[in-house]
């Protein structure tokens, strides 16, 4: 028995058999070892290669050319708010991170350096708190920021990154080129915007050649401070500035000029105004309040936006008031979930109204315009607003903001209008006592503050995927990967031939 286990170990077969075993073995523990080494390399240093057929995942040579433009001059950093194990588990995320990461690359030769760098926002909340305010309560952990050292950021929701086809809503493909280079033109500061005041309705705004005389000259010089250029333009003679990023209709005591009052071709006020409107960069503030006189020219407009302010109406707010009149009171926050976040960061501060009128808040027709408007000040309940018809007890809203969703190229657009019953609710920008500048200030970083220098298209996905390769892809990767473990069985095999016949 003894000499035959003693035969069958020295058997030639079971030799040879065992080695190409223990080689096969030896082989696949290699190769699992090997892919969870190179995975794991791969992973930490970000490196992937880009089997997409537009090419989701390469910086273009368009792109990188914009780059190099001599105006982009200081560092910027990109910010996610989630850490890369968070990203890499979305496709849509992982576009823009590799975006980020490939104008980073590109950078590396210029003498303005892109860097990016992730964070994890549940574990320093801190570190995202200021850009929260920036959002207007629209803040979410995929959202994206990009800033300079001593410029304002800039904050991207996920969806900006993506181009939407407009009648469908559905999504056609990647635009992160042109949304990163958007950002870095507006931080380079390619043009000054410009503010635009209305006048020629009785508003006490002063002219171009003397703004600081007039009674809101704190408003005037602190939009300056924020980088802006301010201009007051008639609207029955003049254009609005092409540089406008926000028009501004303080304190108006005449109505606008209609649409239905045009002659011989000439644009009314409200046309320019809407025009100006419907552009990737139209915004406007009206401050409005009790003249005792209607504005129906101008609430017909505002009414499309969801809202209207009773001009003939002056609130009263005993519970919150700081004159002896009632007529200045401080102001309540709203809970509406689109402006909250005005309330966590400035909910234990004061903001001071004086000479108010109610704003009211239309149904919103988000079905047709994917429209919203929100209040963001409110009186207390015991409020009282007058009129000479009558008076009215409750809540009144005292400051709204409406943000309107429209699609340009393919690619999501907002516009906003913010309306005021208090026009002297400016007067308080410079008091050290209130919130007023700091929540107008959180309010003019939604505005679009540039206008894009260049076109650059989307990058379309095939067949209306997000990770599909191209045909020719898998065909020369399916060659490599199919090949490639025959020829390595073979060459092991061919190894075991050769040393068997030598013995």
């Amino acid at each position: 028995m003894e000499n035959k286990k003693t035969s069958i170990l020295k058997n030639k077969k079971f030799k040879y058999g065992s080695l190409a075993i223990a080689l096969t073995v030896v082989f696949i523990a290699v190769m699992i070892t090997a892919n969870a080494i190179i995975t794991s390399i791969f992973s930490k240093y970000w490196v992937y290669t880009d089997l997409t057929k537009s090419n989701l995942f390469t910086l273009s040579p368009e792109a990188e050319a914009l780059l190099q433009n001599d105006l982009i001059k200081n560092d910027i950093e990109i910010k996610f708010a989630v850490p890369e194990d968070t990203i890499a588990k979305s496709s849509r995320m992982l576009m823009i991170y590799s975006c980020a990461l490939a104008y980073a690359e590109a950078s590396e030769k210029l003498d303005h350096k892109i860097t990016v760098n992730c964070y994890d926002a549940y574990l320093y909340p801190s570190e995202f708190a200021d850009y929260k305010t920036l959002t207007g309560g629209e803040w979410a952990d995929s959202n994206v920021v990009i800033e300079t050292a001593n410029g304002t950021p800039i904050v991207y929701t996920m969806n900006n990154f993506f181009s939407v086809d407009s009648s469908s809503g559905e999504e056609l493909g990647f635009s992160g080129e042109r949304r990163f280079l958007s950002a870095f033109f507006q931080l380079a500061g390619v043009e000054k915007p410009v503010v635009c005041f209305t006048t020629g309705h009785g508003e006490p705004i002063g002219t171009n050649e003397d703004k600081t005389s007039n009674q809101y000259k704190d408003f005037f010089e602190m939009l300056s401070s924020w980088g802006f250029e301010t201009k007051i333009v008639d609207l029955q003679r003049e254009e609005l500035d092409e540089n406008c990023r926000l028009v501004v209709i303080l304190d108006p005591k005449k109505d606008f000029v209609a649409k239905d009052l045009d002659t011989m071709g000439v644009r009314s006020e409200i046309d320019k105004i809407d025009e100006y409107m419907a552009t990737e960069y139209g915004s406007m503030m009206v401050f409005a309040g009790p003249t005792g006189t209607e504005f129906p020219v101008l609430n017909e407009y505002l009414e499309q936006w969801g809202i209207k302010i009773n001009t003939t109406e002056k609130i009263t707010d005993t519970t919150n008031a700081i004159s002896t009149n009632n007529t200045t009171f401080t102001v309540e926050y709203s809970e509406n979930p689109q402006t909250a976040s005005l309330m966590e960061k400035f909910g234990d501060l004061r903001t001071a109204f004086s000479n108010a009128s109610p704003v009211e808040v239309l149904a919103n027709n988000e079905a047709e315009k994917m429209q919203v408007a929100a209040p963001v000040f409110q009186t207390s309940s015991t409020a009282q607003a007058v009129s000479s018809e009558e008076v009215k007890t409750g809540t009144f809203n005292l400051f709204t903001l409406t943000k309107n969703l429209s699609y340009k190229d393919n690619e999501s657009m907002y516009n906003y209008i913010v309306a005021c019953g208090s026009p002297e609710m400016l007067k308080y920008c410079t008091s050290q006592s209130y919130a007023n500048r700091e929540i107008l200030y959180m309010l003019t970083q939604k505005i679009h503050t540039v206008k894009i220098p260049f076109e650059l298209d989307y990058k379309a996905y095939e067949d209306n995927g997000l990770s599909l390769i191209t045909s020719s892809s898998v065909l020369s990767w399916g060659i490599v990967l199919i090949g490639v473990m025959p020829v390595i069985v073979l060459a092991v095999g061919g190894v075991v031939v050769i040393r068997r016949k030598r013995r």
